[in-house]
């Protein structure tokens, strides 16, 4: 018993020295801690440089590099100059052959104006010189029938033998008898001689223009 009692103080008072820190423990303390903390830190800053890294990997396989782009800045500046180029002598080209055709022009004007000025002036003057002689025959014409109609007079008439003369209300049934032949107005007596209108006392004729008014039933220029 007194064995057993021994052994629980021994026990008792190892445990009491244990529980006492000494500058040993707390230097392993202290040193666990900053581990403890360390591996809190360490695993986000591997993500975000594993983050980092991918994301420059893929930047790099998408995106062209700067030499790419500068190929194909070259390229491209390559093919815009021909183009460039020739776009001066197109219209180079069509300057000049605009102005060919302006002097075309301007030749076949110079050669067709005369024409084009000397072709009304000669139908100008034909058709005045047709105008005036139409009008002086015209003219003459007028004349010569205002000369024939004052010189005219009833002793011209030729000879009329008057033996009938019948009026009616109805123009187309008047007639006279001349010569021994029936006359109704409108007809031809002889040549220049023509029955103008059947009065109810007279006869109307007309010889060569000129009107002359016959008392009915009396003879003309019969000897």
């Amino acid at each position: 018993m007194s064995y057993i009692l021994d052994a629980l103080k021994k026990n008792k008072a190892s445990d009491e020295q244990s529980e006492i820190p000494d500058l040993s423990s707390e230097h392993a303390y202290h040193e666990f801690e900053e581990e403890k903390s360390l591996t809190r830190w360490i695993w986000p800053i591997v993500v975000m440089l594993l983050v980092l890294i991918i994301g420059i990997l893929g930047f790099m396989l998408l995106n062209p590099s700067a030499k790419e782009i500068s190929e194909r800045w070259t390229q491209k500046t390559s093919n815009h100059t021909p183009i460039e180029e020739a776009r001066p002598l197109s219209s180079d080209s069509n300057l000049g052959g605009k102005r060919q055709v302006e002097r075309n022009q301007n030749d076949t004007q110079i050669v067709n104006k005369p024409l084009e000025v000397s072709e009304p002036i000669v139908q100008k003057v034909q058709r005045r010189t047709a105008n005036k002689s139409t009008g002086t025959s015209q003219r003459s014409k007028t004349v010569s029938k205002q000369s024939e109609q004052t010189s005219v007079t009833k002793a011209d008439l030729p000879s009329l033998v008057y033996t009938t003369h019948i009026y009616a209300t109805q123009p187309k049934d008047r007639f006279v008898m001349l010569n021994g032949r029936a006359y109704g107005e409108g007809d031809t007596i002889s040549q220049g001689l023509v029955v103008k209108e059947i009065l109810e006392n007279d006869l109307v004729v007309i010889y060569r223009g000129r009107e002359f008014i016959l008392p009915n039933l009396e003879d003309v220029n019969v000897n």
